[in-house]
């Protein structure tokens, strides 16, 4: 007679700080690798674009047009200010760039950075007006966040969204 005996597995788990091992407290500190996620959200929701997602332009707070944006960090010191330049790129080429030094990086449950109402934003002498925008309804434009904190430590992410003019 054979006996079989039951194999217990059991899985590790690392904690709250995901796959990286990290409490969400040394995620705050900046440690982990080093990430920025562009996207959009209301409070503290967070929802990452991904390339092709549609984009609507908004008014921006520094001149002009933009779409306005959130981000996710890791790896760089949350609950801090922290610097954030905005690029726009229109067929490879850089529409604007806007650099904004007082960002507030607020520390998440899971460790995560979040910012918000941030604009990345067209070239203001280009697009001045609504109508100078219309050309770009449904034009894909690449947005890329670059993120520094106050240790020095710096981040980017980029992604290519479709803009939309206007309400549809």
């Amino acid at each position: 007679m054979r006996w079989w005996t039951p194999l217990i597995f059991v899985a590790a788990c690392t904690g709250d700080g995901g796959e990286t091992g990290l409490t969400p407290e040394e995620l705050c500190a900046g440690e982990g690798s080093k990430s920025v996620t562009i996207g959009t959200g209301a409070g503290s929701a967070f929802s990452a674009f991904q390339d092709g997602d549609s984009a609507t332009l908004e008014v921006a707070p520094q001149g002009g047009f933009g779409v306005k944006i959130r981000a996710s960090t890791t790896g760089l010191q949350a609950d801090e200010v922290v610097e954030v330049r905005v690029d726009t790129e229109l067929g490879g080429e850089l529409s604007d760039s806007f650099t904004n030094p007082n960002v507030q990086l607020f520390c998440q449950d899971d460790g995560t950075g979040l910012f918000t109402d941030v604009v990345v934003g067209l070239d203001r002498e280009v697009y001045k007006t609504l109508d100078d925008l219309f050309p770009l309804d449904g034009e894909t434009v690449d947005l890329v966040v670059g993120v520094t904190d106050a240790r020095g430590t710096s981040a980017e992410g980029r992604v290519r969204v479709e803009i939309q003019v206007g309400a549809r």
